[in-house]
């Protein structure tokens, strides 16, 4: 069994923008992360 399939399914069940938001924040996260060691 796929270690992603959960997050697939539940991306599948969410709306386009939903998406996009969880994607951001996927995104965003590990540069906060990296700017705040940097600092």
């Amino acid at each position: 069994m796929n270690i992603l399939s959960p997050g697939i399914y539940l991306t599948n069940r969410l709306r386009f923008p939903a998406k996009f938001a969880v994607l951001a924040i996927i995104i965003v996260i590990p540069l906060i992360v990296l700017g705040l060691r940097v600092f």
